[in-house]
This record gives structure tokens, C-alpha cells and sequence, in this order.
């Protein structure tokens, strides 16, 4: 029995084919569990402001200087139980550890390929108890330190894709994400992409579990992702709608919540229950208005002129989309808390351009908005809890800086 391909709402008119052929792919008669038939609960709007602290408690990243402080590529960052604060660095292949004002105390590992070395470091994360999982892109490998950075354990990452029939990949292989309370991980192997002639279409997300010991992945289900076109024209024969996400997942405690952020819901995977409740975020999508796409063009242009090839590729022509999503995405990207909640942020025109501020709006795993933050213009959050985040922060000669910060205490929304 197969897993079932998990639509988060009903299909645009042109889609019912491939609707089809996503039922085809992915379900056994029976075996597909329409997310229309779960629970589905309405979320609630917030009217909390959170804000941060007016100077951070601890901060890392040096222009020059202490190169133990210097920062090259920073992929993760969290606060430990104890208050140490640990990075982790792929432009140094290194995990460092830092105490809670930001101070050096040591690092561990370095580029190789034997046990405790990495050629690509993408994620960390805390595992069970009080040790610490990695996770190496380039030697698909996981490996597991203690608390205090002594290598415990590795293996090889068991997810593996497997081609549909007018599928390609999304990218060159898989990768291990996050793990639940129990140590069990979870990851995904490369989105199918649809490359045949045919109307728009999603593509397949593949999200799997990973027993502890790495002996043993089992899919959880399949679900709609990014959207795409066919294109004779386009390199792949495919091009991407602007405002299409992956699909986008986080843990809270032994629940998967995710989505492509173009629907307005949440779907929330329970390990415990059979079958994908459908949580509805507040309010309705918004469409892609040529008003949108105007404002969207002019941050792209603006931004282009400023940054240039430093955070692009190829000409400005070639980076202006060629065709937009039926809607605005509700978020552009997930995460969760250290204390169950989950984050998410919110999507306008100028989102992830030069000077824009970025907005999180923070739920309930009941889809309840909580409250809203906004965080400095170019910052990108990289954890969250016991009221304080950690933000990756560059200044002007694009140096990073890694900071904690105190969430304040909540101030009611318009004053």
C-alpha cells in the first residue's frame, strides 16, 4: 500500500488531469486519505505585538580580528538547555560553542570525510536528550556529537528518490531535516517535477522518517509542492509560477505541520493517528493582482541595482518572472519553537529584498495566531524560544553576525 498524495485544497480548473495522475503516482484505491475528510479547525487572529529587545544579549561575528568570532556561513544557530549558544558554520565545515553573551569557548569539526568532518554542512539541530545531529548534504551523512561536541555516532542517509514517469527531480538528492521526541528523524528526497505537455501542475513532495540506528526510511506521504508550467522553451521544458513554494515542514513534538504556502491551511501529520487534519489559517488568499506583480517587479529592479550580481545570477531580464501564482503565498517560510509554537513568515512584494523588514506571524499548533513580530530589514531567524529568538544579521560589507535577542513584553496592536 502506497501513501497518499495529500492535496490541501481542491483543484484549480486545467488541474483535474494532473490530479489524476497524482492519484495514479501515489494511491492504491483505498489507500488515499483526502485531506477534505480530516478535522478541519479554524484559526483566530492575534492583536499582540511582539517586539525586540532594544539591543541584543549576546552577539557573535567580527568584521576582523578574533577569527574565532569570524562567521563565513552560517546554516544554524540555537541556545542550548544550559545557555550556551552553538553555531553552526558550513563555510568552515565547524560547529562552535559559544556562552550566553556570545563568548568563545570552543569548536569541533572540520572539512574531511572521516567521522566528525563535513564537506557540506546544511543543518543541525538538538537531538534527544542534550546531544546535537548534523546533517552533511555532499557525504549524505548524519552524524551525532553529546552535548559537548564529542562525536558519538554516523550513518548514511537512507531516503532514496525513486523517478515517476514524467518526473524529474528538483535537486541532486535527499536530506534529513528534524527529528521527533522518540530520536525517530524525518527528511524528504527531491520534489517530482511534472516535465510532460499538460496543464499547470504541483509538484510531489516526499516527505519520509529515518528509524535512530539510520537503518530504515518509511515515507509518511506525498504532497502538492511547487507549481509549474510546461514550457518547450525553458531549459528543463518547465518553468516555476513566481510565489510557488515547496513544500515547507517542521516537528512539534511528535506532529509534522506543513505546507506549500500557497493554500490557506496547515496540514498537521500525527504520528500517533492515522490520516492529515487540515488546520485553516485566519483569512482568505489574496490574489496576484497586477498591482502585486508591479510592486513585486519594482523591489526586484531596485534591489538589483544595489546588490547586482552579489545576490544574483545573470542579467535582471532573466531574474523577472515569467508568470505569477493564482494567489499571494500566506508564508514564505516555517518554523517552530522550542516552546510548540509554530512561526510563520509572512509574505509581501519586497520580501527578501534590500532594506525590507521581515514579519513572522506566530501560531498555536491549533492554527491560533498568537502574535506578530517584525525583525531588521535582511535578518533571517534561525530559533525561537522562552521569549527570545537568535537572528543571522549582515551589515553592509555583508558580514554576519549572529544575535540574541529578548523578546519584550507583548504591547497591544496600534499603539
Amino acid at each position: 500500500m502506497t501513501d497518499p498524495v495529500v492535496s490541501p485544497t481542491p483543484c484549480a480548473d486545467g488541474r483535474s488531469a494532473f490530479r489524476w495522475l497524482l492519484q495514479a503516482l501515489a494511491c492504491i484505491a483505498s489507500a488515499c486519505v483526502p485531506s477534505s475528510e480530516a478535522p478541519t479547525t479554524s484559526g483566530t487572529v492575534s492583536t499582540v505585538l511582539w517586539q525586540l529587545s532594544a539591543s541584543p544579549k549576546a552577539s557573535i561575528g567580527v568584521i576582523e580580528g578574533d577569527q574565532r568570532q569570524q562567521l563565513v556561513r552560517v546554516t544554524a544557530a540555537w541556545k542550548h538547555a544550559d545557555g550556551r549558544i552553538i553555531v553552526l558554520d558550513g563555510g568552515r565545515s565547524s560547529m562552535s560553542f559559544y556562552d550566553s553573551v556570545g563568548g568563545y569557548l570552543y569548536s569541533v569539526g572540520r572539512r574531511g570525510v572521516g567521522p566528525g568532518e563535513f564537506e557540506r554542512l546544511v543543518s543541525a539541530w538538538p537531538y534527544r536528550a542534550d546531544s546535537i545531529a548534523l546533517f552533511d548534504f555532499m557525504r549524505q551523512r548524519l552524524s551525532v556529537f553529546d552535548g559537548a561536541g564529542r562525536f558519538a555516532r554516523s550513518f548514511g542517509n537512507p531516503i532514496r528518490y525513486e523517478r515517476a514517469p514524467g518526473m524529474m527531480p528538483a535537486e541532486s538528492c535527499c536530506a534529513i531535516t528534524g527529528s521527533f521526541t522518540d530520536g525517530t528523524l524525518f527528511g524528504h528526497a527531491p520534489d517530482h517535477i511534472p516535465v510532460e505537455v499538460g496543464p499547470p501542475r504541483y509538484g510531489v513532495a516526499s516527505v519520509f522518517t529515518v528509524s535512530a540506528d539510520g537503518a530504515v526510511a518509511s515515507r509518511i506521504g506525498a504532497f502538492e509542492s511547487r507549481l509549474y508550467s510546461y514550457d518547450p522553451s525553458a531549459p528543463s521544458h518547465v518553468r516555476h509560477y513566481e510565489g510557488a513554494y515547496s513544500f515547507r515542514y517542521v516537528a512539534v513534538g511528535d506532529t509534522l505541520f506543513g505546507s506549500n504556502g500557497q493554500t490557506p491551511a496547515l496540514l498537521a501529520i500525527r504520528r500517533a493517528i492515522p490520516g492529515v487534519d487540515t488546520l485553516r489559517l485566519p483569512g482568505e488568499p489574496k490574489p496576484f493582482t497586477g498591482e502585486v506583480q508591479a510592486a513585486f517587479e519594482h523591489a526586484l529592479r531596485e534591489d538589483y541595482t544595489l546588490r547586482g550580481r552579489r545576490a544574483y545570477e545573470g542579467s535582471l531580464e532573466s531574474n523577472l518572472p515569467h508568470q505569477y501564482a493564482p494567489t499571494v503565498p500566506r508564508f514564505t517560510a516555517l518554523m517552530s519553537s522550542r516552546d510548540g509554537q509554530l512561526w510563520l513568515q509572512q509574505w509581501t512584494p519586497r520580501a527578501g529584498r534590500h532594506a525590507a523588514p521581515v514579519e513572522f506571524h506566530v501560531f498555536s499548533t491549533a492554527a491560533s495566531q498568537l502574535a506578530t513580530i517584525t525583525f531588521p530589514a535582511g535578518s533571517r531567524l534561525l530559533w525561537a524560544g522562552m521569549g527570545q529568538v537568535i537572528l543571522l544579521e549582515r551589515d553592509s560589507l555583508d558580514v554576519q553576525y549572529v544575535r540574541l535577542y529578548d523578546v519584550v513584553a507583548p504591547l497591544p496592536l496600534g499603539r
